[in-house]
C-alpha cells in the first residue's frame, strides 16, 4: 500500500505540469507573480497586456488616479508607497517574485530595488534603462549594489512614454523569430517563470512555448523616430 501511494503521487507530481502546459493550460503555483511600481499610461497598459495573458501582476503607485485604467481592466492594484510601512502590510498578502520599478526617477527606481532585493533576491528586482542624463552610468553613477538590473537599452522610460503617445500598445505574441525576440520587453517562459532581457546577465535563447511582451504599433500610430533596444546577449 505504501508503495502504491507513493508511486501514484510521484506519477502525478511529475506529470501534472507537463500535461498542462502541453494542453495549453496555466499552473498557478508555477506562475511567477510581477509587481510594476509606477502606473503611467504605458505601464498600465503592460500591466493589462500581462493579467489578459494571465500572468500575475500587481501595480503599485501612491495616486489613485494613476492607478483607474488598470483597475478598470481588472488588474490588481495597490495604492501605497512602496518605500512605507503601509506597502509592507498590504504586499503581506501577495507575495511576489520579480519586480521592476518603472517610475520616470530613475534614483527611486534604484532606491526601490536595494528595498526589496534582499526578500526577492537582487537577480529578480529590475529598473527601467537608464535616461538620456544617465544617472546609472557603470562607473561614475549609481552601482550595481545600489539598484536593479537594468532593461535593455531603449527600454527607458521617455522611450516607452513616446511609443505609447504614438499609439503602440503591449502585446503578447509566441516566441520565434530572431527579430521578434530581439524587441521584446518580457519573455515568459513556458514553466511560468519571468525574464526580462537586460545587459546585467546573459538570458537564455527562448523555446517552445515561451511568449514575448512586445511593444508593438497599432492601426493609425506614428512610427516616428523610435529608437530600437539593444538587447543583452543569449546564451
Amino acid at each position: 500500500m505504501f508503495a502504491v501511494i507513493v508511486a501514484t503521487v510521484l506519477a502525478h507530481g511529475f506529470s501534472l505540469a507537463p500535461l498542462a502546459r502541453r494542453f495549453g493550460l496555466s499552473v498557478a503555483a508555477d506562475a511567477e507573480r510581477l509587481a510594476v511600481v509606477g502606473a503611467s499610461p504605458w505601464s498600465s497598459d503592460l500591466a493589462l497586456a500581462l493579467h489578459r495573458a494571465g500572468v500575475p501582476v500587481l501595480l503599485v503607485d501612491t495616486y489613485p488616479g494613476a492607478l483607474r485604467a488598470a483597475r478598470a481592466g481588472g488588474v490588481p492594484t495597490l495604492q501605497a508607497e512602496l518605500l512605507s510601512r503601509e506597502a509592507e502590510e498590504g504586499l503581506a498578502d501577495q507575495p511576489l517574485d520579480r519586480l521592476l520599478a518603472a517610475t520616470r526617477d530613475e534614483l527611486y527606481n534604484a532606491l526601490v530595488c536595494t528595498l526589496l532585493a534582499p526578500e526577492l533576491g537582487r537577480e529578480r528586482v529590475y529598473q527601467l534603462a537608464p535616461s538620456a542624463d544617465h544617472l546609472l552610468h557603470a562607473e561614475t553613477g549609481v552601482s550595481r549594489d545600489s539598484r536593479g538590473k537594468v532593461l535593455a537599452n531603449g527600454f527607458d522610460f521617455e522611450a516607452l512614454a513616446g511609443r505609447h503617445a504614438a499609439g503602440w500598445r503591449f502585446v503578447i505574441e509566441p516566441a520565434g523569430s530572431e527579430v521578434r525576440d530581439a524587441r521584446c520587453l518580457l519573455v515568459i517562459r513556458s514553466d511560468g517563470s519571468l525574464d526580462f532581457p537586460s545587459p546585467d546577465h546573459e538570458m537564455a535563447r527562448t523555446a517552445d512555448g515561451d511568449r514575448l511582451l512586445l511593444p508593438a504599433p497599432s492601426d493609425g500610430a506614428r512610427h516616428g523616430d523610435v529608437r530600437e533596444p539593444v538587447m543583452a546577449g543569449t546564451a
